[in-house]
């Protein structure tokens, strides 16, 4: 499955990058966010759930393209969370070649509280030789804070940084 997502997620990068406008309703194709459109684009054609995209191409209120993202998952996606969408092309072609430019490992999600704002990270897998296994992290280790404040939607995408980050370990 992780191989699918990075199949989309490179896909989506050349389709961004090499795609041409679409001839559309002259008033409205210039006022739709041409981000969000993109991302309804590539998940109509290469998403495993593409058949539940019909009706749901971005309005004028989709302005912001992670919200309309976070809208079009799947209910099975959302909980086990095999999708991303993120703006660090550079990282993420890095990840693609084989150089990820993160901490070397892969975390899933837990919420802790009853409004699901705040979470703890578990670790699914450590990669070899990476900050990550030098540190000592391993398989099963929870990661409760990242630089002292909880693991939130604000903050969770710090645990894919290349950046120097303070976790605690549960």
């Amino acid at each position: 499955m992780k191989k699918s997502i990075y199949f989309f997620s490179i896909l989506t990068i050349m389709l961004v990058t090499f795609s041409s406008c679409k001839k559309e309703d002259p008033v409205n194709a210039t006022k739709i966010n041409k981000v969000s459109q993109f991302v309804y684009d590539g998940m109509s054609l290469f998403y495993f759930w593409s058949n539940e995209m019909i009706d749901k191409k971005p309005t004028l209120d989709d302005n912001d393209p992670k919200i309309y993202f976070s809208s079009l998952l799947n209910s099975l996606d959302k909980k086990e969370g095999w999708s991303f969408i993120t703006d660090n092309v550079e990282e993420l072609l890095a990840d693609f070649s084989g150089e990820p430019k993160d901490f070397g490992f892969s975390v899933g999600f837990i919420p802790v509280n009853s409004a699901q704002t705040e979470f703890v990270a578990f670790v699914q897998y450590v990669y070899p030789n990476t900050p990550a296994a030098n540190a000592g992290i391993e398989r099963l280790d929870f990661i409760g804070r990242i630089n002292d404040k909880p693991i939130t939607e604000n903050n969770y995408m710090d645990l894919y940084s290349s950046t120097s980050k303070k976790f605690t370990l549960f």
